[in-house]
């Protein structure tokens, strides 16, 4: 169980409880000056039979402890809705959606995996669809330079496997991991059903064998994952010497940092994939967990506690902690 924020900037508002706290203790104080200041303290003392330890205890105003917890409690509440809280739990499921976004740059023509390294991508990523449950819905995006839509969220996987095989490398030059995140963000969130957004996980299994060096950061694929509660699984496909491609000496390596920093940062694995072999083995294990990371997006609870609660504030002071002149 894990707690995360989409917005934690908001979360520097909490500085403000200490403000709100001696607020309230300097209005108690001003509250009782005046109570001194128009009281009848002479009828008072006549009711209380002239006890002046009791007169002592009623003439002196509490410092409305509930008062003060409510508006905190309203205030912590608040900020938490802004802030926008995650809550992670853990469970078994088959129950989620994928979308696999492969990397088709020219430099998945490197032949360090046989034939290349996107035909081994390709091969494993049709099994890995083909083993997918009844219950998941998966999609297909590519990337280069720019992201590429193969196939939307489906519930059959042959649309998908069709997608795949029809895959090829593109013509535009570079890699845009941080895009393709987003991109395959974006097919998972069209398909999102409203008010559905507990009961299914949303990963996205990213295959690539090189560095982003186009388009939106790294940084800013991972900000948009997790402002959707997206889960990822990075896959580095590449040998350790590396690969040449396209008849060059230009040779094409993994930048496992970013792509642990992609996992790490949103829950997921990465798997460093040095033979056809080892993607297999990275599939299998995605395939085989036992549990899935759920979100559970709390920011509507507590507005509504927040709210609840002012409302019962309102009430009190408009009552039993009126303030009368």
């Amino acid at each position: 169980m894990q707690i995360t924020f989409t917005n934690p900037t908001y979360l520097f508002f909490l500085f403000s409880i200490p403000l709100l706290i001696l607020t309230h203790f300097f209005t108690m104080i001003y509250l009782r000056r005046r109570a001194f200041k128009f009281a009848n303290l002479e009828a008072i003392w006549r009711v209380t039979g002239g006890d002046k330890a009791y007169f002592k205890n009623t003439i002196f105003l509490t410092h409305n402890t509930l008062l003060l917890m409510l508006r905190i409690s309203i205030l912590v509440f608040l900020i938490l809705a802004a802030a926008g809280t995650i809550l992670w739990t853990q469970s078994s499921t088959n129950n989620y959606d994928v979308v696999l976004a492969i990397d088709a740059s020219s430099s998945m023509l490197a032949t360090d995996f046989e034939p290349t390294r996107l035909d081994a991508a390709k091969s494993e990523a049709i099994n890995f669809v083909n083993r997918l449950s009844s219950r998941t819905r998966s999609g297909l995006v590519s990337f280069a330079g720019s992201s590429f839509v193969e196939q939307d969220l489906t519930s059959n996987p042959s649309d998908v496997v069709s997608a795949i095989e029809k895959l090829e490398v593109k013509s535009v030059g570079g890699t845009d991991i941080g895009g393709a995140i987003i991109t395959a963000s974006n097919v998972l969130m069209a398909a999102q059903t409203p008010g559905n957004e507990k009961e299914r996980a949303r990963i996205i299994v990213l295959m690539t064998d090189g560095r982003s060096n186009v388009g939106a950061t790294i940084q800013d694929g991972v900000d948009y994952a997790l402002k959707n509660n997206i889960r990822i699984f990075t896959i580095g496909v590449a040998t350790p010497e590396g690969g040449t491609y396209l008849r060059t000496e230009s040779i094409s390596k993994l930048d496992e940092p970013s792509l642990q920093y992609v996992a790490d940062s949103t829950q997921g694995k990465y798997f460093k994939a040095e033979s056809a072999q080892n993607i297999t083995s990275s599939f299998e294990q995605i395939l085989t967990a036992n549990t899935q990371n759920i979100p559970n997006n709390l920011s509507r609870v507590f507005l509504l506690l927040g709210v609840t609660l002012l409302f019962l504030e309102w009430g009190l002071i408009s009552t039993r902690f009126r303030s009368v002149p």
